[in-house]
């Protein structure tokens, strides 16, 4: 009997493959390996020092294999600058809070031509091209260093919806799902000969927006751009977004949003006829939602629909700038004039608002974007990649992007300086604190310099509190996005509850919880749900450019013939007003500054997207106050956060995530969102692990 043939390792494969091409034919450092029961996307990244390489098969058991062991594959040290890239690159959160300053923009900025001599060096020659046909033996191998793995791989996002199924737990009430700013997905309906190529193509998501990006940059910003006077799609556009489920359940494949929420709700009997996504094109101003798509007469029909068809009230669960979504359907559904619905709509129909990591007060980096299109996430890429993102999609470009997007404005910081501080104070300051987060735009001076002990209130000039940063941020901006905020956005206080009932059929108050009361729905219940313990932008250094004329509207009539003999202008570009130019002061750290200052971003507690003010100050105080100014039902409030504990292992922060995204899929947070949806949202109690309630009562609510 012939002797058994033993299994070839994985070593034993690499390198029976490299020799079969002698090592020397075309370099490649990606495989795409597929079988009967895989379809991975494997790839090889060097180790650190440069001693060997590893396998990166991401959301794998797989990932990060060790292959010092294989000998051809010990290429010389790289050079730094490749060093420099790669870490880069392999930012594991590098895709979606980019998707906030502009999609992927960047991954495609990647792609544009650095400065000659910038990347001088070489990727080694690896030749994988023979594993294809041993895919049988190299998954055997993988697998049997890993045993005991495969139940990890079977239906983890699926643990909190069988666990509870496990407990009886059913589908109570009907749910609709109410995405976030950038997660819904946006398709082109056009049919200009220009635009005919995207044609029920995702613009926004999947990895077609990644292509339409690299083809032709600027037609993708002119589909995506709206127009700046009426807030609608400019002529021979029409960009919708997409719908059902699918909207926002993944932003691109393999990056979920939504995905484990439905999946987990599935469990305990929830489908397509009680589980609805209200998505909506976010770059819309509310108003407009309505004015285009009748978004919000569409989602109140269908929860009436609901009601009449399932007797039972529905559950309104939202992420994000969801949460400022719901809010302004709760007042505009039973606003004359508007919903029509009357006073007794909300208490009729809604049973519970679930509001994930909302940004009911808004969120200091709109405020960036706005003034200068960018953030911390952009200020943070080094070198290499603050050149690429620049050259591909200046900042100019994106703030002016960003600008057209009327629906972002939403989430202005609001309250003003009561709410974000004054230029000593603010309710959020740490204990010991060397700065304010109350100056929350800082100029440093020009020449000073930077040495912790340069920097302080007298080295900046001005200092701006957040009521001078909105003002400051309006008038850098175009005439046309000023009248655009007026008409549609409040983003101050009031105090008055006769103002405040009036405030009900003023629908610029609506996305603001500071200036327009919740319904009175006494059997109604909100829970604020949100991940705490991840540094967060809070407030900024700010350094000042060089002067030039802005690119902005004008009020002026450049080159018009004014006056009697038309032989000359009154006005010409020259006579335009030359402004400062600013971007943050990315050359500031400060690492022992109280609050820490990196990249000339000071940071505070939050999500890591959004400020602990703005997601739990109205939830803890405003709504709860005794004297009912914003909660005239007295509808019961509970919050419950959720420490960021990340799972070091996981790109996504595993099972114990704080991350503004990222929380979507924690497990204590799935379990929460199960319980109220089956009928066990009185068992849920506050839970707090931040210093919220401290902060929430520092705020200004009285003069």
């Amino acid at each position: 009997m012939a002797k058994k043939k033993d299994k070839p390792t994985l070593k034993a494969t690499i390198e029976s493959a490299a020799g079969r091409e002698n090592g020397d034919s075309g370099t490649s450092s990606s495989l795409n390996l597929k079988g009967p029961a895989h379809d991975l996307n494997v790839k090889l990244r060097r180790k650190k020092g440069g001693d060997g390489y590893q396998v990166l098969a991401p959301g794998t058991p797989f990932h990060e294999i060790d292959l010092s062991e294989v000998s051809f594959l010990h290429p010389p040290p790289p050079p730094s600058a490749f060093g420099r890239l790669k870490s880069w690159v392999s930012k594991k959160r590098l895709l979606f809070p980019f998707a906030v300053t502009l999609g992927f923009a960047l991954a495609a900025a990647v792609l544009a031509p650095l400065p000659p001599g910038t990347l001088d060096f070489e990727l080694p020659d690896i030749d994988l091209t023979g594993l294809g046909a041993q895919w049988d033996n190299v998954i055997s191998e993988l697998n049997s260093r890993l045993d005991g793995t495969r139940e990890w791989l079977k239906g983890r996002d699926f643990k909190s919806g069988l666990e509870a199924q496990e407990k009886g737990w059913e589908a109570e009430h009907p749910v609709v799902l109410f995405p976030g700013v950038i997660s819904t997905g946006l398709e082109s309906w056009s049919t200009s000969p220009e635009s005919l190529s995207y044609f029920r193509q995702r613009l926004w998501g999947t990895s077609a927006m990644i292509r339409a990006i690299i083809a032709d940059k600027t037609s993708w910003v002119k589909q995506l751009s709206l127009d700046p006077i009426t807030g609608l799609d400019p002529p021979g556009v029409r960009v919708r977004p997409a719908q059902g489920l699918d909207a926002a359940s993944q932003f691109i494949q393999g990056y979920w949003v939504w995905r484990p929420i439905i999946e987990n709700l599935a469990c305990i009997n929830y489908d397509l006829n009680n589980l609805e996504m209200a998505a909506y094109d976010w770059r819309l101003s509310y108003y407009n939602l309505e004015v285009r798509d009748h978004y919000f007469s569409r989602v109140k029909a269908h929860i009436e629909l609901l009601k009449k068809t399932q007797g039972k009230k529905t559950i309104l669960t939202s992420h994000s700038m969801g949460g400022t979504v719901v809010f302004y359907f709760l007042k505009w559904v039973e606003a004359e004039g508007y919903g029509n619905g009357g006073p007794n709509w909300v208490e009729e129909h809604i049973e519970a608002f679930v509001n994930i990591a909302g940004t009911l007060l808004g969120v200091p980096k709109a405020m960036t974007a706005f003034l200068s299109g960018e953030m911390k996430d952009t200020v943070e890429l080094n070198p290499a990649g603050a050149y690429a993102l620049e050259k591909f999609f200046s900042r100019a470009e994106r703030a002016a992007l960003f600008r057209s997007w009327a629906g972002s404005a939403s989430m202005w910081i609001k309250g003003g300086s009561a709410v974000w501080g004054n230029d000593t104070f603010a309710p959020d300051d740490p204990e010991g604190a060397t700065d304010s987060h109350g100056r929350f735009f800082s100029f440093r001076k020009a020449h000073t310099p930077l040495d912790a002990n340069a920097i302080n209130a007298d080295s900046a000039s001005p200092n701006l509190t957040a009521s001078d940063a909105s003002a400051f941020v309006l008038a850098h901006t175009p005439t046309s996005w000023q009248k655009m905020m007026a008409s549609n956005y409040s983003y101050g206080i009031e105090r008055d509850i006769e103002q405040l009932e009036r405030n009900n059929q003023d629908h610029t108050k609506w996305t603001n919880p500071l200036e327009a009361r919740l319904p009175d729905a006494p059997s109604m219940s909100i829970y604020c749900l949100y991940g705490v313990g991840k540094p967060t932008e809070r407030s900024y250094w700010y350094k000042e450019g060089a002067f030039a004329h802005d690119d902005l509207e004008s009020d002026i009539d450049v080159g018009v013939c004014e006056s009697d003999d038309c032989n000359s202008t009154a006005h010409t570009m020259n006579d335009l007003q030359l402004s400062r130019q600013s971007s943050i002061d990315w050359e500031l750290n400060i690492d022992d500054a109280v609050p820490k200052v990196v990249k000339g971003v000071k940071l505070g507690e939050g999500d890591g997207t959004v400020s602990l003010l703005s997601l739990g100050a109205m939830c803890t105080e405003g709504w709860r106050r005794e004297d009912r100014r914003y909660n005239p039902g007295g509808i019961r409030v509970v919050t419950h956060e959720f420490k960021h504990e990340p799972d070091a292992m996981e790109l996504r922060g595993g099972a114990r995530t704080g991350d503004h995204i990222d929380v979507l899929g924690s497990a204590p947070l799935n379990e929460a969102v199960l319980r109220i949806a089956s009928g066990r949202g009185h068992e849920l109690q506050d839970h707090f692990v931040s210093d919220i309630l401290r902060i929430a009562k520092r705020i200004q609510w009285d003069e």
